[in-house]
């Protein structure tokens, strides 16, 4: 075997600027590379060999592999640098001013060229509770979006519905006559359910949680939210995770077993949740670090379509959103989703909270990748095809971001 870094070392190697695509060979020599074991995640320095986006080899490559005879290679030196998998964020409403509930394939596609530069290569689309018959309008048109995608954009991998089979007493902003009581009959009315990957609903109001047993039958993801279920409701319904964990639920109780308490000591359940430090205090940050699995922690953005607006007033399902204060809110000062993306909201969570850099990615990314079974695209594993993401070291911003 032979070291990367010794067949390449004596190639002028090209500002990371200066490589936008990885066409035909690529090296990247001394980066830090993200590795995640036995639930611990770190930075190892390591040299990676990539041939037209698939990872061929890290460090070493075999003695019969000759790159001088090469004639279109590029060496990036990332010393100094992170090298991580891309983001997935499988609980995002919008931005932009777009809103998946009612946005046009136009629309949508401008969002996903926007998205791409925080870091997301894949998303899940989430719409709001809504009617049936515009969910499926708006299926048709993501459906539309994951067949065809466009190169250097996000990903679309699938839907999320938050609702419309959520409890009106944990409504959060939700419009209580828009809301269902969950059933099949009336879930499979819903077109396009092969490009459903997660639904949140309220497990106690499932009678015999027939909706959450249909839906794991069929690798539907249920997650429990907006919901006022307990312990016994949580364990019976068989949900795989938790929606936003602490908002839309039933709070910590000392004596009752409510869903937040058996999302924290379940260690089976997965937890959403939202990173801007405003729906969930960074002291529960650390409680969830401390009682979860690393591997169960989900970090979502929840971003409405306010996030990067311009404007400070707008509107999901006819109730006005008002983000003047830094947050959004409802008229009755009800929190609703956030007004950012997470990578905006990473520097934040290292200054505040116990989680470290490499925690944090793991949460924004492997975690959420293994929760939707989609692992291959985001672990630096050889013949692995990756989206990943170049970081300075110093100030943790990111500097590029290949995705194929």
């Amino acid at each position: 075997m032979k070291k990367i870094y010794d067949i390449c070392k004596n190639i002028k190697p090209i500002h990371i600027n200066d490589c936008n695509t990885l066409c035909y060979y690529t090296v990247f020599l001394n980066g830090g590379l993200f590795y995640f074991e036995n639930n611990i995640p770190y930075f190892k320095e390591s040299d990676l060999l990539f041939y037209n986006n698939k990872l061929i080899a890290i460090d070493y490559i075999e003695n019969d592999f000759n790159i001088n005879n090469l004639k279109n290679i590029n060496v990036i030196d990332v010393r100094g640098k992170y090298i991580t998998p891309s983001f997935i964020d499988e609980h995002i409403h919008g931005g932009f001013d777009i809103n998946f509930n009612n946005a046009s394939e136009k629309e949508i596609r401008y969002l996903l060229k926007k998205c791409k530069d925080f870091g997301y290569s894949n998303i899940i689309a989430t719409l709001l509770p809504d009617s049936i018959e515009n969910i499926n309008k708006q299926l048709n048109i993501i459906r539309k979006i994951i067949e065809t995608p466009q190169n250097n954009a996000t990903k679309i991998y699938g839907v999320h519905l938050e609702g419309p089979f959520l409890n009106p007493q944990k409504a959060g902003i939700h419009p209580d006559y828009i809301l269902k009581i969950p059933d099949i009959k009336e879930f499979k009315k819903i077109t396009n359910k092969d490009i459903i990957k997660i639904v949140t609903l309220a497990p106690e109001i499932d009678k015999n949680y027939e909706l959450c047993k249909y839906l794991n039958d069929n690798n539907i993801i249920p997650s429990a939210g907006h919901s006022v279920a307990n312990a016994d409701n949580i364990k019976k319904s068989n949900v795989k995770q938790v929606t936003h964990l602490f908002n839309a639920m039933a709070p910590i109780h000392h004596r009752e077993m409510t869903i937040a308490n058996e999302a924290l000591f379940n260690d089976n359940l997965s937890v959403e949740i939202i990173t801007d430090l405003k729906h969930v205090h960074p002291k529960m940050l650390n409680l969830v670090k401390k009682c979860k699995p690393l591997k169960k922690i989900i970090f979502i953005s929840d971003a409405l379509p306010c996030a990067y607006s311009k404007n400070k007033i707008s509107y999901l399902n006819n109730v006005k959103i008002n983000t003047s204060s830094g947050i959004a809110l409802g008229e009755d000062g009800t929190i609703a989703g956030n007004n950012k993306f997470s990578s905006d909201n990473i520097s934040n969570i290292v200054n505040k909270t116990n989680f470290t850099f490499e925690e944090i990615i793991a949460c924004l990314s492997i975690n959420c990748a293994k929760n939707l079974n989609i692992i291959n695209k985001f672990e630096f594993n050889i013949n692995n095809t990756i989206d990943f993401i170049i970081w300075d070291k110093e100030t943790l911003k990111i500097e590029k971001i290949f995705i194929n």
